[in-house]
């Protein structure tokens, strides 16, 4: 809810599906720091952390949660970046600006995602680079 609110004013005319389906491809963070191969798995979504142009692990699992008057789609999950560090709970907004779709993925450490927060650890703006092609590990737990 509160990611939809900080985007809801910046989305443009362009109509999102209900299914989240955009959220399909390699996403890319402002700083160039984080990209994702995001892609069906299982009942949601997985994304592949991609470094030096090389897939490495699922880092990212989430389903889709709300959609807000087909201009923007919710996803939550949780993201772990690293193998010893605590992995994020995890919200992911895509909303549409200027004839393109960007995410916004916020979150904290933890197991909830606490919507109350005004400062999150994860805060990060993505944009679509191209067709997704990390396929997603298996899930064993």
């Amino acid at each position: 809810m509160v990611a939809g609110l900080c985007v809801g004013g910046a989305a443009a005319a362009q109509t999102l599906s209900a299914t989240g389906t955009e959220i399909e491809g390699r996403w890319v963070n402002e700083k160039r720091t984080l990209t994702l191969d995001i892609s069906r798995c299982g009942d949601g979504w997985c994304g592949v952390q991609v470094r030096n142009d090389a897939c490495a692990q699922t880092a990212l699992r989430m389903a889709a949660k709300a959609v807000q008057e087909g201009t923007t789609v919710s996803f939550n999950g949780r993201l772990a970046l690293a193998e010893k560090a605590a992995p994020y709970a995890v919200s992911a907004t895509l909303y549409a600006k200027d004839g393109a779709v960007l995410m916004r993925l916020m979150g904290n450490p933890g197991n909830e995602l606490e919507l109350w927060r005004r400062i999150y650890p994860l805060n990060e703006l993505m944009a679509r680079s191209g067709p997704s092609q990390c396929k997603p590990d298996a899930k064993v737990s």
